[in-house]
């Protein structure tokens, strides 16, 4: 194996800083990324020692000089954007190579339709941890979807109490009828945790339909009011891939804590409409 001599990382973070901080990002705390220096070649090895640690707000630690902690800030933050490893090649026979670390919030799909396999698809993109539940088996078929997505062959009316639901949950509903989303709501909104995020996609119609219901079964207003439907944002999507990039921007949306612009659902205010009829 070919060897080559890599700077001394004199400032650089120990191993087991690193390791901790790469744990605390996994259970919620600030997203990291460890950039290693390692020699461009194939079969080499990363050594551990050389690494710096990147976070949003910059660079702790030092590769032993400015050009190369420049390199390693925007290659770590390459990482921490795709949530995902960086690679970078450097003059000299050295690379960079980092790797992202932050919260995997689970995100499940109700329904395997076209929109599904494209909203799975950004949805591992950005991050999250994501789930596909079908009742037809040739809808959970792995190979329909992008590495790094689960199916679950489930009845829709069992399928969120099989599942781990919790307050980090963001649920999407893009069955293909009304009745199905009804039972995945039924589910969701009979038990005391409140996901993170819970939207519907349809018509004004059908989500009108899905709140009448929903209300006659006695959930109170104030959980439907929780509840994106119609999901996404309002940027005129008609193709499944558009109608997925619509929903992705409305979960990152609620998963950095900022009120989305321009939301189907603010729109349409088709739950203000049935608790103030006169404003129809």
């Amino acid at each position: 194996m070919q060897q080559t001599n890599l700077p001394t990382a004199g400032a650089a973070s120990g191993v087991g800083a690193a390791a901790q901080a790469c744990l605390e990002a996994r259970r919620g705390g600030t997203p990291v990324a460890v950039v290693r220096l390692v020699p461009d070649a194939p079969g080499s090895i990363a050594s551990a020692a050389r690494h710096v640690l990147v976070r949003e707000s910059g660079l702790e630690g030092s590769l032993g000089s400015p050009g190369l902690d420049e390199a390693a800030l925007e290659t770590g933050r390459e990482a921490l954007a795709q949530a995902g490893s960086a690679y970078r090649a450097l003059s000299g026979g050295l690379a960079l190579f980092a790797q992202g670390y932050r919260r995997t919030d689970p995100l499940v799909i109700a329904g395997g339709g076209h929109i599904a396999v494209e909203l799975a698809a950004l949805g591992v993109r950005l991050g999250f941890s994501v789930t596909v539940v079908e009742d037809r088996e040739e809808f959970v078929d792995p190979a329909r979807f992008a590495a790094g997505v689960s199916t679950r062959l489930v009845d829709f009316g069992d399928a969120l109490l099989e599942l781990p639901v919790s307050a980090e949950t963001y649920l999407v509903l893009v069955t293909r009828g009304h009745a199905h989303d009804l039972d995945c709501l039924r589910a969701v909104l009979a038990g005391s945790i409140r996901p993170a995020y819970v939207g519907l996609i349809g018509s004004r119609r059908r989500v009108r339909a899905a709140f009448l219901a929903l209300r006659g079964a006695g959930v109170a207003d104030d959980r439907l009011a929780a509840l994106r439907a119609p999901v996404g944002l309002d940027i005129g999507a008609e193709t499944p891939a558009e109608i997925a990039v619509a929903i992705a921007a409305e979960l990152i949306a609620v998963r950095r804590g900022v009120a989305p612009p321009g939301s189907l659902r603010d729109r349409v205010r088709v739950l203000d409409r049935l608790m103030t009829p006169e404003i129809e």
